[in-house]
């Protein structure tokens, strides 16, 4: 397995998985949500077995292995306002069924294992499923030229062009019975946007329910805390120690990490920032945006190859991305567009049958973000699950069942 696979780019928005030790986990009465559900009561328990939230989100990846599912095929899209055709797999029932639609995190991509998963146990249960790469991928914005990526405004508006092609150029067409959106992490937070606009009627199909799985609850600081931890941890570990991370066993008898704090940070980061710097290169390139030195005719991808590496997600953020789309939109700050992607501000604009899920110990927040998005979830639509890390809990069997529940919220 490359590095790249190590921990995922799901570790931040994304999917983080396992099967094979999760299926082992045993039942425990030990299942209360500060916050939950109406329809969360017909599960069962809920337990996950390991206290810290690094190790947890860690482990969640290592346990997916070899994930079947031979239905998921490739469809060519005609998409409004991306200029080549674009790619997405599907795996479509054989008579009129529902369609969910899975949204993957920031490095998220549909064919491999821990973006399957969600998808396979959908198709399973007799949906149509849709998925397609991250907006946040490079890939994505090749095709869509949408601009600098982490407008997850401009980027949800694309999903929504995308979803609406899928519905009238495959055989889904007309046997759709309706549509429901499950989000992972970055993708959470765009399912969350799907349903600000699917309240304000400017969706042109209905969204009967949506599920978003540990969305940040500030995209910003998820980025910092990144970023922190990459520059605490730069240099300890080779990308061989790192790499040896994969064949770790977590031991669900044994509560606590038996990988160092900064081990688990190190590799994290790491091979989250492994796509940026390429990323950084061609944002610059792509859209003009000269922040980049220049080398010589022999030496100039070098050149910025090398100082981009040296970027931060919050320097992107800051240096590219927002300056980017302050003056395509002309305002005079994006402070309002940015809050409106915080949890809370987002969760406020939802219809009845949105639902939120994350972990208390979600190490991708901090400790008073949290505290006070308890205070705000109460009574809300929200299951805040006692411990579980960031994604780490997505192959529970209580999170198989949670997610089959999909279609039950009123």
């Amino acid at each position: 397995m490359s590095r790249s696979r190590l921990f995922s780019l799901q570790v931040l928005s994304v999917a983080i998985l396992s099967t094979s030790f999760a299926c082992s986990f045993a039942a425990d009465e030990k299942s209360a949500t500060p916050a939950q559900t109406a329809t969360a009561t017909a599960l069962p328990p809920y337990f996950f077995p390991f206290r810290d939230g690094l190790f947890a989100s860690a482990a969640g990846f290592v346990g997916v292995k070899d994930v079947r599912f031979p239905c998921q095929h490739a469809e060519q899209l005609e998409v409004c306002g991306i200029c080549s055709k674009f790619p997405v797999r599907a795996a479509i029932q054989s008579g009129p069924a529902p369609l969910v639609v899975v949204l993957l995190g920031v490095g998220g991509r549909p064919e491999e294992d821990f973006s399957k998963l969600w998808a396979s146990w959908y198709y399973e249960s007799g949906c149509h499923v849709l998925t397609f790469d991250s907006t946040f991928l490079q890939s994505f914005n090749e095709r869509s030229h949408v601009g600098v990526g982490g407008n997850l405004w401009a980027e949800t508006e694309l999903i929504v062009k995308v979803i609406d092609a899928f519905m009238h150029q495959t055989s889904v067409n007309g046997r759709v019975t309706k549509v429901g959106v499950v989000g992972m992490s970055y993708g959470g937070v765009e399912s969350l946007m799907l349903g600000t606009m699917a309240v304000a009627k400017k969706l042109p199909f209905e969204i009967a329910a949506i599920q978003a799985f540990s969305p940040p609850i500030r995209m910003d600081q998820s980025a910092r805390i990144i970023d922190s931890w990459y520059s605490e941890t730069a240099g300890k570990y080779s990308p061989i120690e790192l790499a040896m991370l994969q064949k770790l066993k977590p031991d669900p008898t044994n509560p606590e990490s038996p990988i160092p704090a900064d081990m688990l940070k190190a590799a994290i980061s790491s091979v989250f920032r492994i796509s940026l710097p390429s990323l950084v290169v061609y944002s610059d390139a792509e859209y003009q945006l000269k922040r980049l030195p220049r080398g010589d005719e022999f030496t100039d991808k070098y050149v910025r190859l090398d100082y981009a590496s040296k970027w931060t997600f919050t320097k992107f953020a800051y240096g590219m991305s927002y300056p980017y789309w302050q003056k395509k939109l002309d305002a005079p700050s994006l402070d309002p567009l940015i809050h409106m992607a915080d949890l809370p501000a987002l969760i406020e604009q939802q219809g009845s049958t949105t639902e939120v899920i994350l972990a208390q110990d979600d190490p991708l927040n901090t400790p008073s973000d949290m505290d006070n998005f308890k205070k705000f979830a109460a009574g809300k639509k929200v299951t805040i699950l006692p411990n579980g890390g960031h994604l780490g809990f997505v192959s529970l069997p209580w999170t198989r069942a949670k997610l089959m529940t999909l279609f039950d919220a009123k």
